[in-house]
C-alpha cells in the first residue's frame, strides 16, 4: 500500500512537529527506504527520521552532516562529486 493512500484527505497537520509526528506514525508499521535528497543540515533531517528500525534512511547533502553522526550515530560516507 502506498503511504499517500493512508493520508487523511482533510489536509496536513499544522507545524513541523505535527507533520514529522504524522510521518513517523505512517511509517511505524512499514519497512521502507526513505530518501532525503539535498538536505540542508542535521536538524532538518532529524525531524524526519522514522522511529523504527524497520526503516532505513539515505540522506544526500552538499555538506557533511556531522550532527547526525555525533548525536544519532549515523554513518557518513563521501561519494564524491558525480560526473555530468
Amino acid at each position: 500500500m502506498l503511504i499517500s493512500a493512508r493520508l487523511d484527505p482533510g489536509g496536513h497537520p499544522d507545524g513541523l512537529g505535527a507533520r514529522a509526528a504524522r510521518l513517523r506514525a505512517l511509517l511505524a508499521d512499514c519497512s521502507v527506504l526513505l530518501v532525503l535528497d539535498d538536505a540542508f543540515d542535521a536538524p532538518q533531517v532529524r525531524s524526519l527520521l522514522p522511529g523504527t528500525s524497520r526503516c532505513a534512511v539515505l540522506v544526500t547533502s552538499g555538506t557533511y552532516l556531522w550532527g547526525l553522526a555525533a548525536l544519532d550515530d549515523a554513518p557518513l560516507s563521501d561519494a564524491g562529486a558525480l560526473a555530468a
